[in-house]
């Protein structure tokens, strides 16, 4: 089982917490539950004021919607906006051998500032079909730039739908598919408010809160004539509580750095007389 059968809320607050925010269900996705990650050592010693870390946790269904879909989106994103960049430098050569190729960051500013018609009319496309063709290339990438600058809790999965123009189901096929691998920044439990739901919750490693301790209560009833943001209301069994954090430095543990981080410091260091 992963929650404490015997958590009663009276108990002091502990790693493993499960918080809901008030008011949960008019709040979006990524603001509704949380799990403490602060370890018990500290939690025993600290104060009223002390900052709990809690770990964000969503149900799998905005999870697909929210981070699965963005992630397929930047795929497309990284595929169509080489593929335009590529084109666009091979007509713009054409026009003129010597002239300087486009970046992708120039090919953003471009499709973001100029229509597709001006942008063929510049690269002298007048083929009705190539032109078409490239129109819809355009076009397409100033979506997936439109989309991609969205917060990181914009929900993506109909702006998938549309953009691939495949069905919304065959598109959660491929989800589960690929989420029973279950990445590492993400860390599956049952569900913890009725245990009469099948919805299944992730605990999103790599997003993290802060909440003050004395702004966490008890009851849903302590919200409503207080202060406080949040109340406890189950606690993760030991064995999982200890795999999350176990998993949650474990994901940190792996992050490296790029090469040219050594060849800066290097250069740094040459600098020193």
């Amino acid at each position: 089982m992963q929650l404490d059968s015997d958590f009663h809320p009276g108990w002091p607050v502990r790693q493993g917490d499960i918080l809901g925010f008030w008011d949960w269900a008019q709040l979006p996705p990524l603001q509704r539950f949380g799990v403490v990650i602060t370890a018990d050592c500290d939690l025993a010693n600290g104060r009223s004021e002390q900052d709990l870390a809690y770990l964000r946790i969503i149900s799998q269904i905005d999870y697909i919607d929210i981070f699965w879909a963005r992630t397929q989106l930047a795929k497309q994103f990284k595929k169509h906006l080489e593929e335009l960049t590529q084109k666009i430098n091979r007509l713009r050569q054409i026009k003129q051998a010597a002239i300087s190729l486009f970046s992708q960051d120039d090919i953003v500013d471009w499709v973001r500032r100029s229509s597709s018609d001006d942008i063929c009319d510049d690269l002298s496309i007048v083929d009705a079909k190539e032109r078409a063709k490239s129109k819809t290339h355009i076009e397409g990438v100033l979506k997936l730039v439109t989309v991609m600058a969205t917060p990181l809790d914009t929900p993506c999965l109909s702006h998938l739908v549309e953009f691939l123009g495949k069905e919304r189901s065959d598109l959660l096929k491929k989800a589960k598919s690929e989420l029973n691998k279950t990445p590492n920044e993400i860390f599956f439990i049952s569900c913890f408010r009725d245990s009469a739901s099948d919805e299944g919750y992730y605990v999103l490693l790599d997003q993290i809160g802060i909440i003050r301790r004395d702004r966490v209560g008890d009851s849903m009833s302590a919200l409503r004539s207080s202060t406080k943001l949040a109340y406890r209301f189950g606690r993760l069994s030991r064995t999982y509580k200890y795999a999350v954090a176990q998993q949650f430095a474990f994901l940190f543990q792996r992050i490296g750095l790029p090469d040219e981080h050594q060849a800066r410091h290097g250069s740094a260091l040459e600098k020193i007389a």
